[in-house]
C-alpha cells in the first residue's frame, strides 16, 4: 500500500499556487534533502538557540518548607487532641 500513489498533484499545486504557496514532493533522499535546502533558503531559523538552565536545583527549599509546615501542623494537631482528651479526663 503506496499513500502516495493516489496523491492529485495537480489540484495540491493549484491549492499552493492559489494560497501563495509551494507544492513538494519528494521521491527520495536526495529530493527531500534539495527540499530541506530551499525551505532553509525561503524561511531561515537559528540553530544556535540555547536555553538556559539553573546549575543547581532550587527545589529542595519550597520542598523543605512545605515539609516542615505539614510537621508543624502535625505537631499542632497532636497537641490539640492531648488537650482535649486531658481535658476530658480531668473532667
Amino acid at each position: 500500500m503506496n499513500p502516495s500513489a493516489d496523491l492529485d498533484e495537480t489540484t495540491l499545486r493549484t491549492i499552493a499556487e492559489s494560497t501563495g504557496g509551494r507544492y513538494f514532493r519528494a521521491r527520495n533522499i536526495e529530493e527531500l534533502t534539495g527540499i530541506y535546502a530551499l525551505l532553509d533558503e525561503l524561511e531561515p531559523s537559528t540553530k544556535d538557540a540555547q536555553q538556559v538552565r539553573p546549575q543547581q536545583a532550587l527545589f529542595y527549599w519550597p520542598a523543605g518548607l512545605a515539609l516542615l509546615l505539614s510537621m508543624g501542623w502535625a505537631a499542632v494537631l497532636q497537641f490539640r487532641r492531648r488537650m482535649s482528651a486531658e481535658v476530658k479526663h480531668a473532667g
